[in-house]
C-alpha cells in the first residue's frame, strides 16, 4: 500500500513536470509573443519615416490608385489607401491580446518614460489651452513643437495621460500619422474640418 501510493505520488510528480513549462521555456514564449509586436511596430516606423517612397511602393504593388479628394465632394472617402492600417491593426490586436508589459526604450526606466509622457501630455493640453485663449507662442517654441519627433511625443503622452497605457497611447498616435502620412498620402487639409 505504501508502495503504492509513493508510485502514483512520483507518477503524478512526473506527469505534473511534464505539464508545467520550465522557467527558460516561459522566456522563450514570452519573447516570441513580442517579435510580432515588434515586427508590426517597426513597419509602421518605416511607412512614417519613409513615407513617400512606402507609399509609392505599396501603390505600385497593390494596384492602389488614389483619388485626387480635392476634387470629390466633400466627406469623400478614398477606401483603397485604407490598407496601410493593416500593420496597426495587427499591433493593436497582438496588444490587447497580450497584456504584458513592453520596454519601449531599455536605456530610460519605466517609471521616468511613464513620468515624460505624462508631462508631453500636459504640456499638449496646455498648449491647446493657450492657443484656445489667444496666448501666443515664442518662435523657438513653435519651430520645437512643429517637429515631427516632438508632435509624435506630445500627442503619444497625451493618448498616454487618458489611456494610462503606454502601448494603446502609442498606437494612437500612430494612428494619427498612419491616417496622415500613408492612407492621405501626406496630402494635408487646409484645416482641421472644413465645415467646423
Amino acid at each position: 500500500s505504501s508502495s503504492r501510493s509513493s508510485s502514483s505520488r512520483s507518477s503524478s510528480s512526473r506527469s505534473s513536470s511534464s505539464r508545467s513549462p520550465s522557467p527558460s521555456a516561459g522566456r522563450g514564449i514570452v519573447a516570441e509573443r513580442h517579435d510580432l509586436w515588434t515586427l508590426c511596430l517597426a513597419l509602421i516606423v518605416c511607412h512614417l519615416v519613409w513615407h513617400a517612397p512606402a507609399n509609392r511602393l505599396v501603390d505600385s504593388l497593390l494596384g492602389i490608385e488614389r483619388l485626387d479628394l480635392r476634387q470629390q465632394p466633400l466627406g469623400a472617402i478614398d477606401a483603397q489607401p485604407l490598407v496601410f492600417l493593416l500593420p496597426l491593426v495587427a499591433l493593436a490586436w497582438h496588444d490587447m491580446m497580450h497584456e504584458t508589459s513592453k520596454r519601449f526604450l531599455h536605456a530610460v526606466p519605466d517609471k521616468v518614460l511613464c513620468y515624460i509622457l505624462r508631462v508631453a501630455g500636459g504640456y499638449g493640453i496646455v498648449q491647446v489651452l493657450a492657443q484656445d485663449l489667444g496666448i501666443k507662442s515664442g518662435l523657438n517654441q513653435r519651430n520645437l513643437v512643429q517637429l515631427p519627433i516632438v508632435q509624435f511625443c506630445l500627442l503619444w503622452g497625451g493618448a498616454y495621460a487618458l489611456t494610462g497605457r503606454r502601448s494603446e497611447g502609442m498606437i494612437a498616435a500612430l494612428l494619427y500619422f498612419v491616417l496622415q502620412l500613408n492612407v492621405s498620402g501626406g496630402e494635408l487639409s487646409g484645416v482641421c474640418f472644413e465645415e467646423v
